[in-house]
């Protein structure tokens, strides 16, 4: 289904571990989503890294974060989260899959690069020009 709906929402690569539970679907060099298989809850999870985030106006950022994933009537249910690891701002979206379509991953992927470019602008504008 992937091989189908990453293409047609303008994939240009999909990478896939071979046991089929986690996918790389490539856009560009800036927008790679990671999709997992997550058996327990019988769903896809996506995530995607937007922008390392900058010391400068961190607390605001973390705060407009919180408030995002406040709105999820809104947003669809597209949470963001911070990645410890990275300090890297991730995306992250759940679907279940018992009656998932291609369709619908299509859709869902279209929606997702429009919310990803939209973030990331809004984090690598959040920090200030280099003096």
């Amino acid at each position: 289904m992937l091989g189908e709906a990453g293409p047609a929402a303008g994939a240009q690569q999909i990478n896939v571990n071979g046991d089929l539970s986690y996918w790389q679907v490539v856009f560009d060099s800036q927008t790679v989503f990671e999709v997992e298989f997550d058996p327990v809850l019988d769903r896809l999870v996506m995530t995607s890294h937007i922008a390392n985030l900058r010391s400068v106006r961190r607390q605001q950022m973390c705060e407009l974060l919180l408030q995002m994933n406040y709105a999820w009537r809104e947003t669809g249910g597209v949470r963001m989260a911070l990645d410890p690891r990275t300090d890297s701002v991730v995306m992250m979206f759940e679907m279940p899959i018992a009656s998932l379509q291609a369709q619908q991953l299509r859709a869902s992927f279209a929606n997702l690069l429009v919310k990803h470019r939209s973030w990331r602008q809004i984090v690598i504008d959040s920090a200030p020009a280099p003096a």
